[in-house]
């Protein structure tokens, strides 16, 4: 649960960050382009378009600080999501050892766990990376800043989720493997009472 909010959190403020960027600088970007574009129009109508544009570009040097700090902290927050599912995984992987072992006996299929954990983590770091090296080169085909944020806003929470997914099924595998075998070893062993004239004790007997 803890995961979910942190990466809620992370989302909200990149949403928030990426709005802000998009309903002043965007529309800054946008107005100089039409403006470029549109040689023989009327002068009133062009010195209005100017007014706009200086405008859109006053409230994107006042916004672009604060959306600039608010997609600064989405990658802290997605890392604590990562660390948490992770630890969050885990515990719930011993929990399931001891009570398969102990409470509700079965064997729970570990290699299909950990395969999918593995896969999803590898798939998220993949799409990470990738989108990351597209941006710098601007191999996504973007001819503006705004669609370069909204890209860099898809692929990183896309990968971001599959990240998160990933981790936590990834520690419930490793985990659950690790204290199933211990388990198993420990319900092995056998204490058997010995009593002798004079004498008496324990005996504990298994394989070890």
């Amino acid at each position: 649960m803890t995961a979910g909010l942190l990466g809620a959190a992370a989302l909200a403020e990149h949403a928030v960050a990426l709005a802000a960027f998009r309903n002043t600088c965007g529309l800054a970007e946008d107005g100089v382009e039409q403006f470029q574009q549109g040689d023989g129009q009327d002068p009133q109508m062009q010195v209005r378009e100017v007014v706009e544009i200086g405008a859109f570009a006053v409230l994107c040097t006042v916004s672009i600080g604060p959306a600039i700090t608010l997609r600064a902290v989405v990658p802290v927050f997605l890392g604590g999501s990562l660390a948490v599912a992770a630890g969050g995984g885990h515990l719930r992987g011993t929990y399931l050892g001891y009570r398969d072992t102990f409470v509700r006996p079965r064997a729970r299929k570990e290699k299909v766990l950990l395969g999918v954990g593995g896969a999803l983590v590898a798939l998220g770091g993949t799409v990470w990376l990738g989108s990351r090296l597209s941006m710098l080169r601007n191999r996504v085909g973007c001819d503006s800043i705004t669609c370069l944020a909204g890209y860099d806003f898809a692929t990183l929470h896309l990968s971001a989720a599959l990240s998160i997914s990933g981790a936590a099924t990834l520690g419930l595998g490793l985990a659950y493997r690790t204290s199933r075998r211990r388990f198993l070893r420990l319900e092995e062993l056998h204490v058997v009472p010995i009593a002798g004239r004079g004498s008496g004790g324990m005996a504990l007997s298994g394989r070890f």
